[in-house]
């Protein structure tokens, strides 16, 4: 059967949070909204803040905003200030006597009144504000183009008017200045023990905020991240990737002295996950993690040279060749060539001086269905098969196929009757991996 995509969640959710705090994963692990257009994995997890709809979540705290501002705390400090012909406040007596007397006693317009002021810039106050005003920055920045289109999803949690209506109109928060001021975690402290449950609200939300933007999150975190309807993979096929992705790279956690680099972002173009380094005596390798993407090799078989070899022959392939030819003439582009490919996850063993040293090519079918799973195993011996340099040479040599310097794996869900039988020559370079909840998979 095919895993769930809740138990894939469940599953992936226990390492996620380690791969975010380590910049492991980009966000091409995951699929978002077009619109968006979330290019990089801050984008997405200030998006996520803004978006989380449970007890405690921004979106209810927006929505009660409105009717809790009315009770905001404030402090008043009393403080003396000199008049002439004008009285503020009370007169301290005592005060404009001595005033006079040190001055000229004949002068009966000098008063010193005492002034009372009332301070909004208190810590409770500063972290409500700050929180309100992340927010308003998410929402105006990240996703304006959700909120000028207005898109249904977006409207129902109804942030920007609540928004526009407080935080750019109330006269009480108006009056807090944020300028030049830091929030201390000491700020965020006495919020949380505020009386007031707005003030400990904020000061909670405020905390989660600065945690995801050091991509530190628990496991339910990232089960929420990824239940997220605008975050999540929108094909289960996805998820079911990105679960095989954090499998394969614990694998590497019992080999001694390997450690993954941290990377926060991808590459563009090259969708590369990760980087990791390994040494072993004077040796050093590096391995480098692609997802959905061909990395530095090639998967893609041009007709060119294939011509010599197949140029009027009358066989299969021959007329193969002669169908993509005419294709090309009739679109008047040279686009299309005899195989093509990428696949699911690709890692490249390099030494120091950047010389291949390996790869292993993964082939993932988020299935249960033997037929299915017998075209995900023909892919992947493709792969392996037709792999090629940069340099459009061939990785292995005919002799060396599925025995040489590149292995691969079919990952499927649990499928019946299928088995790849036991062959010597292969050496075990070709495997084939099933989902099992909550078992280490050896690849």
């Amino acid at each position: 059967m095919k895993p769930p995509s809740e138990e894939l969640s469940e599953e992936i959710a226990k390492d996620l949070p380690h791969y975010l705090m380590n910049g492991l994963l980009g966000t091409n692990a995951f699929e978002t909204e077009d619109i968006l257009n979330i290019d990089n994995l801050e984008k997405l997890l200030r998006i996520h803040f803004v978006l989380t709809e449970d007890d405690g979540g921004v979106i209810p705290f927006v929505k009660e905003l409105e009717k809790r501002i009315r009770h905001i705390k404030t402090t008043v400090a009393s403080h003396k200030k000199e008049y002439r012909s004008e009285i503020r406040g009370r007169i301290s007596w005592k005060d404009t006597i001595s005033t006079r007397l040190t001055g000229n006693p004949k002068d009966k317009s000098i008063f010193v009144c005492v002034e009372r002021e009332r301070n909004y810039n208190i810590p409770e106050n500063l972290v409500l504000k700050k929180l309100l005003q992340v927010i308003h920055d998410i929402v105006y920045t990240d996703l304006k183009v959700a909120a000028d289109n207005q898109y249904d999803w977006f409207n129902e949690g109804k942030l920007q008017p609540i928004l526009n209506e407080v935080f750019l109109k109330n006269v009480y928060l108006r009056r807090i200045n944020l300028e030049n001021v830091r929030i201390t975690e000491r700020m965020i402290e006495r919020a949380k023990r505020s009386r007031h449950p707005l003030y400990r609200e904020a000061a909670v939300l405020l905390e989660r905020y600065r945690k995801l933007m050091n991509y530190d999150m628990d496991e339910n975190e990232a089960k929420e991240l990824l239940k997220n309807t605008f975050i999540k993979p929108k094909k289960d096929d996805v998820l079911f990737e990105l679960y095989w992705v954090i499998r394969i790279m614990n694998e590497f956690k019992s080999i001694d002295s390997f450690k993954w680099k941290e990377r926060k972002l991808i590459e563009p173009g090259l969708n590369e996950i990760a980087k990791g380094r390994y040494e072993n005596g004077d040796n050093k390798y590096e391995y480098i993690v692609y997802h959905n993407s061909t990395g530095s090799l090639r998967f893609y078989e041009e007709i060119t040279g294939m011509k010599k070899y197949l140029l009027n022959k009358d066989n299969y392939l021959g007329r193969e060749l002669r169908a993509i030819e005419k294709l090309n003439e009739l679109i008047d582009k040279n686009t299309y060539g005899l195989w093509g490919g990428r696949p699911d996850i690709v890692i490249e063993k390099r030494d120091e001086n950047g010389n291949l040293k390996s790869v292993f090519l993964a082939e993932v079918k988020y299935t249960d269905k033997k037929e299915y799973a017998m075209e995900g195993l023909k892919e992947l011996l493709e792969y392996v098969a037709l792999l090629k340099k940069s340099n459009g040479e061939y990785l292995e040599g005919y002799d060396s196929l599925f025995k040489g310097v590149v292995s691969g794996a079919l990952f499927t869900g649990q499928v019946e009757d299928f088995l790849i039988k036991e062959d010597v020559n292969l050496n075990k370079r070709i495997s084939l991996v099933m989902f099992k909840k909550e078992e280490k998979n050896k690849i």
